[in-house]
């Protein structure tokens, strides 16, 4: 993706020379990485771009999802989509901090790290089974299993299937 970092804000893309080639600006980002006993790391992430004009550069509006396997990130499966743009992050204010679970707590992690303009957020869970948490969590198995379908990886597909 040719990003310096993943910081909200202004970010510069480089070509491979390291010169400036354009400039996006990003509204927020989302990384979580999910830990299932005996399977493995899946790390999945959303990042939203405003529309911007870097020299004669039209930016429209976009939103970059994908899926990578821990430590194999240069095997990264993106998805770009420019129109509809209903992402996890609009889920989170409604979470309750102190009742995510009454059960068991091992299984499943997931690390959720959040950056939005003015806020940066990090939230580890471990099988959540309360209310608004199993929204989210089945929102992240959504977009996880479409992303491991659309890759065509066989570890993705099956760690959503687990």
């Amino acid at each position: 993706m040719n990003l310096t970092d993943l910081q909200v804000g202004n970010t510069i893309i480089r070509d491979k020379k390291g010169w400036r080639e354009n400039e996006k600006i990003i509204q927020y980002n989302w990384i979580i990485t999910i830990s299932k006993s005996f399977v493995g790391q899946i790390t999945l992430f959303s990042m939203k771009y405003k529309a911007n004009i870097f020299r004669d550069t039209q930016n429209p509006e976009e939103l970059i999802q994908g899926i990578f396997r821990f430590n194999e990130v240069q095997d990264c499966y993106l998805e770009s989509e420019k129109e509809n743009f209903d992402d996890l992050i609009n889920l989170t204010p409604s979470l309750n901090l102190f009742g995510s679970n009454n059960g068991f707590i091992h299984g499943a992690t997931y690390n959720i790290h959040i950056r939005a303009e003015g806020i940066e957020s990090e939230i580890v869970i471990n099988n959540p089974s309360a209310k608004p948490w199993t929204e989210l969590i089945t929102a992240i198995n959504n977009i996880g299993s479409r992303l491991a379908l659309n890759s065509k990886n066989k570890f993705y597909q099956d760690f959503f299937s687990l």
